[in-house]
């Protein structure tokens, strides 16, 4: 989805923009001492792609948290593995120990995933938390 989709009033990005914005998140990426910017680097984007960063800016930023914040989507797909997962299991026989080992193979390499992802969440979250809200 796009700003000028999902904000009231729309918010249009030209291309001009958006180079600009790939510029600056290349720089907060170096000045932080990383090759790749992170998801808290494109809360800048708030200004850049602001008409009118006083009225734009915090549409834009509340915007921007909601998508770094994880889509409906990335559950779903979750969902779907464990419910695949739960019918292999229900099929298998309790004595293949292969087709338990296996799920459980599944399971733990899930788990791991989720974990990871929760706290990248969590640290994420803090440190947009941590932001000062532009008056």
């Amino acid at each position: 989805s796009f700003l000028k989709e999902d904000v009231e009033p729309p918010i249009v990005v030209s291309d001009r923009r958006l180079v600009q914005a790939a510029r600056l998140l290349k720089c907060a990426a170096a000045a932080g001492g990383r090759r790749r910017a992170s998801l808290l680097d494109c809360m800048v984007l708030s200004y850049v792609f602001a008409q009118d960063p006083e009225d734009d800016a915090p549409i834009i930023r509340d915007w921007l948290i909601a998508k770094i914040q994880g889509s409906q989507s990335e559950l779903d797909r979750f969902d779907f593995l464990l419910q695949g997962l739960q019918e292999r299991a229900a099929e298998a026989q309790q004595d293949d120990v292969t087709a338990m080992a296996a799920a459980r193979a599944d399971v733990a390499s899930m788990v791991a995933v989720l974990e990871e992802r929760w706290i990248a969440a969590q640290h994420t979250v803090a440190d947009l938390r941590a932001l000062p809200i532009p008056q």
